[in-house]
């Protein structure tokens, strides 16, 4: 009865030793799906957040471009009624 016994606890810690080795195991390869999983979502949203930032400055070039172009435009106008008012004036 006693060896009975010592078998059945024996084979109770084998038993349990090998199920937490397994849960070890699969708790381990969890983490690891886990950290993949947030390692892709994270480099998608950087690309993300990339893409948006090079859209915004292409955007802001050109209206800068634009900005300047009408500058341009308002300045030579202007030179051009100040040069029609001086010939007048001289006249």
């Amino acid at each position: 009865m006693r060896t009975i016994l010592m078998a059945s606890i024996a084979g109770a810690v084998l038993a349990l030793g090998a199920c937490s080795k397994a849960e070890q195991h699969d708790a381990a390869n969890d983490v690891q799906s886990a950290a993949d999983t947030a390692g892709t979502e994270m480099k998608d949203a950087a690309g993300d957040a990339a893409d948006a930032t090079k859209d915004a400055m292409h955007d802001a070039g050109q209206a800068m471009e634009e900005g300047a172009d009408k500058a341009k435009d308002a300045a030579g106008d202007a030179a051009d009624k100040a040069k029609d008012a001086m010939d007048d004036a001289q006249h």
